[in-house]
């Protein structure tokens, strides 16, 4: 699988038994890991019995190597100790936010690659991202609820005036739609319209992908 997606850009540290440590780029890694996972779940049949954990440390280039092992370990642990829906495990984690490989990591990242070629296109600012951002780190979530309420009223006023100001395109204009009415009215089986099975608050399973996306952004401009 390695040499197949990314010989160049990662190199294994350690591969034993059911465990294995790899470092690259911080998108390369993500990549390994999907390819991992699904290669896992063929070769198991897709047999509910057996899952599959990981964690993922973003770091600086000079950031020494065994920190980041304990910070990946974390990262690990926090994909084992995840659940969804009542499931436990089969999760990926990174940024401090585990998914459930099947019922939430999908739909995020769907979401994550909306904003990005969004991004790309210039059809969306980055304003949009930082407001959802800030909006998230004053909601006061607590137990994937929010617990400032003036978040509701501001977010819907922001975005509101957004998509007020400019000639958006129809997909923008149904993305702040989708944002207002899941964030607000939290429809968490919905995320931009798709369905998913969660736990986690509309709000911060849009804060992740955006965060994801300016990060992915920000390398593409770099």
């Amino acid at each position: 699988i390695w040499k197949e997606v990314a010989p160049e850009q990662s190199f294994i540290i350690y591969s034993g038994g059911d465990d294995v440590f790899i470092v690259g780029s911080w998108d390369t890694t993500i990549e390994l890991a999907e390819r991992i996972k699904k290669d896992f779940t063929e070769y198991t049949c897709s047999n509910p019995a057996f899952s599959l954990s990981g964690g993922i440390a973003i770091l600086s280039p000079k950031y020494p190597i065994m920190k980041g092992a304990v910070e990946s370990a974390e990262e690990e642990s926090a994909a084992k100790n995840h659940l969804c829906q009542g499931a436990a495990k089969n999760s990926i984690s990174f940024m401090d936010m585990p998914l459930n490989w099947d019922m939430e990591y999908k739909a995020v990242k769907e979401l994550k690659t909306t904003l990005y070629d969004l991004l790309m296109n210039k059809q969306l600012t980055k304003s949009f991202l930082s407001k959802i951002l800030i909006h998230h780190a004053n909601a006061g979530m607590n137990n994937h609820k929010v617990t400032q309420y003036k978040t509701f009223w501001m977010l819907t006023y922001d975005l509101s005036r957004m998509k007020n100001r400019y000639d958006k395109s129809d997909r923008v204009n149904a993305l702040i739609d989708n944002c207002i009415k899941e964030v607000c009215y939290n429809s968490s089986n919905k995320l931009n319209g798709v369905d998913i099975c969660t736990d986690y608050h509309p709000l911060e399973l849009w804060a992740f992908a955006a965060r994801w996306a300016e990060l992915e952004y920000r390398k593409d401009k770099e």
